[in-house]
């Protein structure tokens, strides 16, 4: 039976479409592909004026949805955290790839054993373990590692006091540098 007024039609087609949306992947696929097609007529001007025109609206939206819906700022605060985690992770492994080796004096491999040294103490910027923990660059992590050397936590302790020949730990950054670069050797 057709729908006589204008607005109650509206409203069938418009429920009818949104259901749709929400259960037919391929009918989600075909109006994706009209609305691409839609915008790859337009010029960048234009798309750029659509961006600008729903700008607005997108920002008070999104801030007023995670301040006023308790399931949405839950789950953004679960993806923001696991994000986090992820990120500690990737950093981590980066300065576990540096451990591998061992300690350069004592050959210690267990990982919980061993620490960085900063050869030239002028040229530390920061803990590797606060940049870590504060979720730096890769790019500032490896600039950070590349003036570091790998060794335990006693020989750590005994090249502070004195009693390892730090000469050694100059070699092994070195030659871990060059190993990294070998341009640098020439």
């Amino acid at each position: 039976m057709p729908l006589k007024d204008p607005e109650a039609l509206r409203n069938y087609q418009n429920a009818y479409y949104r259901m749709r949306w929400a259960t037919d992947p391929t009918y989600r696929a075909k109006q994706g592909a009209k609305q691409i097609k839609r915008r790859s007529g337009m010029n960048n001007e234009q798309k750029q004026a659509e961006r600008d025109a729903r700008r607005p609206y997108s920002r008070t939206y999104q801030r007023t949805r995670y301040w006023e819906d308790d399931a949405y700022r839950e789950y953004h605060a679960t993806r923001s955290r696991l994000r986090l985690k992820m990120r500690k992770q990737f950093l981590q492994s980066i300065v576990d790839e540096m451990k591998h080796g061992g300690c350069i004096y004592c050959k210690e491999t267990t990982r919980e054993c061993l620490d960085m040294h900063h050869i030239d103490l002028k040229e530390k910027r920061g803990s590797i373990a606060h940049y870590v923990s504060s979720f730096c660059s890769e790019i500032t992590l490896r600039e950070e590692l590349a003036k570091v050397v790998c060794v335990c936590a006693n020989c750590h302790r005994k090249l502070h006091a004195g009693l390892l020949d730090a000469e050694v730990a100059k070699r092994a950054l070195q030659d871990w540098s060059m190993s990294q670069d070998p341009e640098r050797g020439k």
